[in-house]
């Protein structure tokens, strides 16, 4: 009951802070297809316009720009993030695939990774994910500090696909000897990943 109860207290500010920001324009663009070339397994990470992404953002080590992250899938020749979200204000919570130029449009700034793995890596990594939808996780409010079975964030969805992908291999970034806390930044910041595209409201 309690559980319940304060999942739906969650879910409510969240509401709100979303609703507080639909207000904003976020003025940013798709990528110019002559000068950035999309491919699957891509990692699109942004900075959202609720109130909460800040702290989020904050919460890095190395790289404060983004709150958010997921998997850039194609479906025909028009690009989707596969990610873990909790929208209510568009009925979201857990994992979904959302066009990219819907993705951006909540957002103050985004940008575009390209991570060193093959490409059987890269179908494998998204089958992964996938195959974590189709189980109907709900979006953890916690972030890790207090998970519930049938849970996920975007973050995580993103470096355990990843790392089930390469055979645990991908190299994530060290602080004073042990893994950086920060799931974002554990993954782009990481050996060899190349940043090919970022764009923020003016």
């Amino acid at each position: 009951m309690m559980k319940a109860l304060s999942r739906r207290v969650v879910l409510l500010v969240w509401a709100m802070a979303l609703l507080c920001a639909c207000s904003r324009n976020a003025q940013l663009s798709m990528p110019p297809a002559d000068r950035v070339s999309l491919q699957e397994g891509d990692l699109v990470c942004r900075l959202g316009v609720s109130w909460v992404s800040p702290f989020c953002a904050r919460a890095a080590c190395h790289d404060a720009r983004f709150s958010h992250m997921g998997i850039l899938v194609f479906h025909g020749k028009t690009p989707y993030v596969l990610h873990a979200e909790l929208e209510e204000t568009k009925g979201f919570d857990g994992i979904i695939e959302e066009r990219l130029d819907e993705f951006i449009a909540s957002a103050r700034a985004y940008g575009i990774f390209r991570i060193p793995i093959t490409p059987q890596e890269r179908s494998l990594m998204i089958a992964h994910a996938r195959a974590e939808a189709r189980k109907n996780p709900e979006f953890d409010t916690t972030f890790g500090i207090n998970p519930q079975p049938g849970t996920v964030y975007c973050s995580q969805l993103v470096r355990e696909s990843l790392m089930e992908a390469t055979g645990r291999r991908y190299p994530m970034v060290m602080i004073n000897g042990e893994e950086d806390s920060h799931e974002i930044d554990r993954v782009i910041k990481a050996p060899g990943v190349q940043e090919i595209f970022y764009q923020a409201q003016p």
